[in-house]
């Protein structure tokens, strides 16, 4: 994005500001503030590398402290709109700013379009599939390592205790990672 913008022996002159947006839907930051700005900066001197880089960070959770303050009123308006939960959410907001209702005629015209729709059902889809994976993932992971645990700290487990392991839910496995540090034994960990 930013050295495309040059040509092969073009001058570094001829780069323009580059600007990322992260928006989130967690939080990512111990700030308050919703909106944080970072640019590349020596870690020593805090001397600026340039001012043609810059990475803004969205989260959008800690809008609703924000919505009180009256610092970046165009970048809340974005916010809640991206935070809609309704049409009317939406007509509220593109009645009361112009350029919101831009974006949501150009989001009525996106969702009007059978293509874009079956891309973003697609997208929404292969997210969620993703979080599911994810999950999958996260829940094995804490299974192999109560696994791991338990073995040096009682030996080799019976094959019984792997299967209950690895067939557990998320909330036994988080008991179950508690009990151990404190377990004389494996029946410790699982007595119900």
């Amino acid at each position: 994005m930013y050295a495309g913008q040059l040509q092969r022996g073009a001058s570094y002159a001829n780069l323009k500001r580059c600007a990322v947006v992260l928006i989130t839907h967690f939080t990512e930051l111990a700030s308050p503030r919703f909106h944080s700005t970072f640019r590349v900066r020596d870690e020593q001197s805090l001397e600026p590398l340039t001012d043609h880089l810059e990475l803004h960070l969205l989260e959008l959770p800690k809008l609703r402290g924000a919505l009180d303050q009256n610092d970046e009123p165009s970048l809340r308006g974005w916010c809640k709109f991206l935070l809609a939960t309704s049409d009317a959410d939406l007509e509220t907001l593109a009645m009361q700013d112009p350029v919101l209702r831009q974006a949501k005629d150009a989001l009525d015209r996106l969702s009007a379009d059978d293509e874009a729709r079956m891309r973003a059902e697609q997208r929404e889809m292969a997210l969620l599939s993703y979080e599911l994976d994810l999950a999958v993932v996260r829940r094995e992971g804490k299974a192999e390592l109560i696994q791991q645990q338990l073995a040096l700290k009682f030996g080799q487990l019976p094959m019984r205790i792997r299967e209950r392991i690895a067939s557990a839910t998320e909330t036994e496995l988080e008991r179950w990672s508690e009990r151990l540090l404190s377990a004389s034994s494996l029946h410790d960990v699982f007595v119900s």
